[in-house]
């Protein structure tokens, strides 16, 4: 690996109680492993709850002359431009 470049990405050992329970989500959040900034996939954690909160926070934000700069990116098509058994080989 040259230098500047940074560590591959660690992905957790086959061994970890992530691979072996059969309900991963509840493992992630009983165990805080989840962000409370991630919304879209828990339970009540909606994409739209996340932009309700946001704009509430905006529009508190310049009602007292404060700036806001705002960039969205939708990475959906780069995911589904992933060559998936190219991935797949990567990471076994």
């Amino acid at each position: 690996m040259g230098e500047g470049r940074p560590p591959p990405p660690s992905f957790p050992p086959l061994n970890s109680p992530l691979f072996f329970n059969p309900r991963p989500m509840s493992y992630l959040l009983d165990n805080s492993l989840l962000s409370n900034r991630q919304y879209g996939f828990i339970k009540g954690r909606s994409t739209v709850l996340q932009l309700l909160q946001m704009m509430d926070k905006w529009t508190e934000f310049s009602e007292y002359g404060g700036q806001i700069d705002v960039m969205y990116s939708d990475f959906q098509k780069a995911f589904d431009r992933v060559p998936h058994k190219r991935l797949l080989s990567k990471l076994h």
